[in-house]
């Protein structure tokens, strides 16, 4: 090794100080993989300091800018394993955009509490795993718009359906999202 490190000049790190040896289970980037199985996890370790981690930011009634960057970069490294969690995590970045600055400390809204119940069930059940493996591609020829002047459609292979969207639809915190995610699940249902 020592002649290809010279060679090329490329710092080599002894397994002892930094690194691993080569092998079919390994930890990189706070995931450990296995390659047999082909799967990533958290390692129990992480899991629990994410667990603490949330634990303590929901116990406390006011929390600032720093708490909430570092719990949302925490469970967004984590969501790619324990991916149904992704859901939970927009109530989070709202709330995180609602910081002018470093020194404010904010209420937590009931709607992001709720939404972080999720992931404390998730966290405190066992290590889950993420397959690896290549999923299946099923085209479903589908696909949906909303228009937040004329309405909402969707079209499946050749056959399409569309509605107006009612005076006054954007309302309690209704969006165009919102029209589009109606829009998809009217399109799935039919």
């Amino acid at each position: 090794m020592t002649r290809i490190k010279d060679l090329f000049g490329i710092p080599w790190h002894l397994t002892l100080k930094k690194g691993q040896d080569f092998s079919l289970t390994f930890k990189y980037l706070g995931f450990q993989g296995d390659l047999t199985l082909k799967t990533v996890s958290i390692p129990d370790k992480k899991r629990c300091r994410a667990l603490l981690k949330l634990s303590l930011f929901l116990s406390n009634p006011r929390v600032s800018q720093k708490d909430c960057v570092s719990l949302h970069g925490s469970l967004q490294h984590i969501s790619f394993v324990y991916r149904d969690t992704c859901c939970a995590l927009p109530a989070l970045s709202t709330f995180l955009s609602k910081f002018p600055n470093d020194y404010v400390l904010h209420h937590t809204p009931h709607t992001m509490i709720s939404n972080m119940d999720m992931w404390l069930v998730c966290l405190s059940g066992p290590t889950m795993s993420q397959s690896l493996m290549l999923s299946q591609h099923l085209d479903l020829n589908l696909h949906v718009d909303a228009s937040s002047s004329f309405g909402l459609g969707f079209m499946v292979d050749n056959w399409y359906a569309g509605w107006h969207l009612t005076e006054g639809w954007a309302t309690d915190d209704r969006d165009i999202g919102w029209a589009e995610s109606v829009a998809l699940e009217m399109a799935i249902i039919g």
